[in-house]
């Protein structure tokens, strides 16, 4: 929003982006900041926190001079906003993006290993189930087994016991 020459409807959509983006950058951090954080990721954010609220504090700021600006279309007023915000604020806007790649990186490594660990639980349980079902399978051919002969060899010896008693009737 502060490019000189620009009409009032290009600087409002300029500035609409602007806010859009801001509201969806509050939104992103109101989120994040109420979540459970390690030692290590608790000690970045707190880094994090004090550049994220210098910029857009610089950035309030710079709207305002930017406003001004439009109001006045004075090349000194221009000159001092763009100073502001291409120097004095570009600084913490880095700052936080630093030190948000380095959040990212960090929750990326603590992704990488639950999955790692996840993709472990999950061959262990896999293994486990086969196991388990080959021994079921083996148990059920067992006991099949046992009780086919438990069974079938009290009726073999009644079959032979009538069988002799039928030669003996004869």
């Amino acid at each position: 929003f502060m490019l000189t020459g620009t009409d009032d409807a290009i600087a409002e959509r300029l500035e609409n982006a602007i806010k859009t983006s801001r509201e969806r950058a509050e939104l992103g951090y109101g989120i994040y900041s109420k979540l459970d954080r390690t030692k290590e990721e608790e000690e970045l954010w707190s880094k994090f926190t004090p550049a994220w609220e210098r910029y857009w504090e610089g950035m309030k700021k710079a709207e305002a001079m930017a406003k001004e600006y439009y109001k006045t279309k004075d090349q000194a007023n221009y000159d001092a906003a763009f100073k502001f915000m291409m120097v004095d604020t570009i600084k913490d806007f880095y700052d936080g993006r630093d030190i948000l790649k380095e959040i990212i990186t960090l929750n990326q490594k603590y992704a990488d290993s639950n999955v790692e660990n996840a993709t472990k639980t999950s061959t262990t349980a896999i293994l486990l189930a086969v196991i388990a079902m080959i021994i079921g399978v083996v148990l059920s051919l067992t006991i099949g087994i046992v009780l086919s002969i438990a069974i079938s060899k009290p009726i073999n010896k009644i079959v032979d016991d009538l069988l002799k008693g039928a030669e003996q009737v004869t």
